[in-house]
């Protein structure tokens, strides 16, 4: 059995079209039972666990931290994203944007 979870996942970096910092948010199913049953009969190599992400929005803050604003992505205007889920990781990505 195969278990897949959605993973969303924060980056903060500097995009050169930006004069301040962004929060990138991506998206990946990661097969949690696969990665760990590799690693446990060793057959796994980091490299191997590596899962291609989408990104699904970018928040920047290019009017100042009080007006912090989101770009949703291509990918997330075309697929169907957990409301709940999706709310979080955007509050704590303007969480790690304002640190």
């Amino acid at each position: 059995m195969t278990i897949k979870k959605n993973i969303y996942e924060i980056e903060i970096g500097s995009p050169p079209d930006y004069e301040e910092l962004v929060a990138y948010i991506y998206l990946s199913d990661k097969s949690i039972a696969d990665i760990i049953e590799r690693r446990k009969n060793k057959q796994s190599r980091p490299s191997d666990d590596y899962v291609e992400s989408e990104e699904i929005a970018l928040l920047h803050k290019e009017e100042g931290p009080d007006k912090v604003k989101i770009r949703f992505s291509e990918y997330a205007a075309q697929n169907d994203l957990d409301v709940d889920k999706v709310l979080k990781v955007i509050k704590e990505a303007k969480e790690e944007l304002l640190k």
